[in-house]
């Protein structure tokens, strides 16, 4: 599978959310065959959201909000390709941080 084939699929399971009569078994059924497939493709650079919205089917059939919050999110990346993942960002950001924020603990501290 490729991110094309990714995205279509993911388009297939927000269409039928957003139907007028959600099948929710139906729902569940696409989301679990898709992320069984991609767990058989470890190098597909699959973004975070797909994972957590694939697997939380169930939440969204119960909570209309969070199903709309990740229909926004997933359906983006349907659309373009990008999405605001969660993915960790690089390891020197991280330290910048720290070392901001020791710098200003140790002024206040002084």
């Amino acid at each position: 599978m490729d991110i094309t084939a990714l995205r279509q699929r993911l388009g297939d399971i927000v269409r039928e959310e957003e139907g007028s009569d959600v099948d929710w078994g139906a729902v569940k059924r696409m989301c679990e065959t898709l992320y069984q497939d991609l767990d058989g493709q470890p190098d597909l650079d699959c973004p975070h959201i797909v994972f957590h919205f694939l697997s939380d089917a169930d939440i969204r059939a119960k909570d209309a909000d969070y199903g709309r919050g990740q229909r926004v999110e997933v359906r983006r990346f349907v659309e373009t390709g990008q999405c605001n993942d969660s993915k960790p960002g690089p390891a020197w950001g991280c330290a910048a941080a720290l070392a901001a924020l020791g710098a200003l603990l140790y002024l206040l501290l002084r």
